[in-house]
Formats: structure tokens, sequence, C-alpha cells
């Protein structure tokens, strides 16, 4: 049976564009059952910093009731081996081999259909849809291969800069006071200047390696309804290329 037949039953096509007529939200949350382990799909959400990819893969998640991973959660577990400073790591041109070994085991656990527990606690068991939001996309050499489908959260790099220090700024109790939020600012700030091109270059890149790209500066549901629409569009698309597998 073809991925595309195990995840989604055709019946019909809605009257606006190509939208299973039977499709429920809550097929896509159905538990997988003994002996399907492995028939799911994995969504990555990917986007520059402040670019509101995890706004985004939250509502998602919540849309098709699936479990979902956030890169955040794994990026500093040993023995992940992140870059010291950030903003040199992307002003040094990005470089995509950062390990995340305990992502990549989580998510294959889900995709073997055992449930897992969350950095925060919660369990997430396996289900037809898995989501994982990570910065890269499938540029991420120890993840890119294990996404299905990658949606790219297009802001214009300095909104999303702006985005993500009034985050910071708003909050009442900074991570380590606020002389230290400041000499993250600074720091961030210097690298923004030298990695200018280098950014430029990521923002192509991430464009190139998407399946979808989505418009980071509209409202969140505006963009859950657009991914609906054109994510079963494609669906439908590769339902037809695998008609014909055994």
């Amino acid at each position: 049976m073809g991925l595309v037949r195990a995840l989604v039953r055709y019946t019909g096509v809605a009257a606006y564009g190509y939208i299973p007529l039977d499709v429920r939200i809550v097929d896509f949350g159905k538990p997988l059952t003994n002996g399907v382990a492995g028939m799911n799909f994995v969504i990555g959400v990917s986007g520059l910093r402040g670019a509101g990819k995890s706004t985004f893969a939250k509502a998602l998640a919540g849309r098709l009731r699936a479990p979902m991973l956030l890169f955040d959660d794994y990026a500093y577990l040993p023995p992940s081996l992140p870059p010291d400073d950030v903003a040199e790591w992307i002003a040094a041109g990005a470089d995509p081999t950062w390990p995340v070994p305990a992502l990549v085991a989580d998510l294959e656990a889900l995709k073997a259909g055992h449930s897992i527990r969350s950095k925060a606690g919660e369990v997430l068991n396996p289900a037809s849809v898995i989501i994982i939001e990570d910065p890269l996309g499938r540029l991420w050499q120890t993840l890119g291969g294990l996404l299905d489908f990658v949606v790219y959260v297009d802001t214009p790099h300095h909104v999303a800069l702006a985005r993500s220090f009034l985050r910071e700024l708003l909050d009442d109790d900074p991570e380590g006071g606020a002389n230290a939020l400041r000499r993250r600012h600074i720091k961030w700030l210097k690298g923004y200047v030298r990695a200018h091109e280098t950014l430029i270059r990521l923002e192509g890149d991430l464009r190139a390696q998407a399946d979808l790209i989505l418009d980071g500066l509209k409202p969140t549901e505006q963009l859950v309804e657009q991914f609906e629409a054109q994510f079963f569009h494609w669906l439908t698309e590769r339902k037809g290329q695998t008609a014909g597998e055994p």
C-alpha cells in the first residue's frame, strides 16, 4: 500500500480545491494500531529565529491532533554538540551538521509506533502525522532525511529579528537578568550585521528545500488554513503518482 493511501482515504474532491471530502482531523490524530508502525507522515516546519514557526507548528499540531517535537527542546541536550555562539555559527555559514541525536531518537520511536515523553514531561503517542519544528528543515544532515513534507515559514529576517527581541524584552524575568539580556542582544546584533549575506543565502536555501512556503506575516489561523488546502492538494497529486503501486 502506498504511503498516501495509508494516510488518507480519498472519496471525492471539494469544489474549492483538492480536499478529500471524508477527511477528518481525527483521522490524522488516530493512534497507530498494532502491525502498522511506520505508516505515518512527518511534517517539518522550518524558518528563521522569530519567523513564527513555533506558533504555527503548535497551531497545526493542535488542528491535526498530532504529536509535536520542538528543536529547541533537544538542541542543547547531551550528546548534542551545539555551537558555542549561535550568532557566530550563522555568520560562519550555518554549517548544518549540528547533531541532535535525542530528537532523532524520539522521532524514530514515534515512527516505530512507540509513545515517548516530551522534554516538558508530556506523553506523546504515535499518530498518523508527526510535526517537527526546526530551523533548517531538510538542510539538517541528521534530520532532513526523516521529513516527508517541509513547510517554510517565510518571514523577512529583519522582522524575525524584531519579533525575537520583542519577545525577550517583554519578559519581566529574562534569563540571567537585564544585563545578560542586553549582552545577548548586542551579540545578536553584531552577528546580524556580519551574517547579513549568509542570512540572504540561507533564506534562499530554506525556500528551495521546502514543499510549501507560507507568508510569516499573515495570521496563524490563515496559515493553518492555507496549509490544509495546499497539503491536501499535494497529497492528491501524490495519490495519483502512487496509484500503480502494489
